[in-house]
């Protein structure tokens, strides 16, 4: 094993650490996929996009400083999301890593 590998063996070890020092000091709750706001914002996201691929006309429908609007709002809605997420997805990492301490 070389340093490099050593150095990545410590990285993941703390991190592992870190997230069982959480876990140990909040009550990890979870909840089904479909109950994450975060989830349905980019979900739709996800679904406009497709239908803009297939259906170029529907690009007519933004002009070019419309659709840069919208991706920075939709930017600032994910961050706002993601600040107010308080509980794991059901299946998640963080939720699977919490249990397993």
């Amino acid at each position: 094993m070389n340093n490099q590998d050593n150095d990545d063996v410590n990285v993941s070890t703390h991190a592992n650490e870190q997230v069982k020092a959480i876990a140990q000091t909040q009550n990890v709750n979870s909840k089904v996929w479909w109950k994450s706001k975060t989830v349905w914002i980019n979900g739709a996201t996800t679904v406009v996009g497709i239908a803009m691929l297939v259906a170029p006309d529907l690009q007519t429908l933004l002009t070019p400083q419309a659709f840069g609007v919208t991706m920075i709002v939709i930017g600032i809605v994910n961050k706002v999301l993601r600040y107010l997420t308080n509980t794991a997805i059901q299946g998640s990492i963080g939720e699977t890593k919490a249990k397993n301490i």
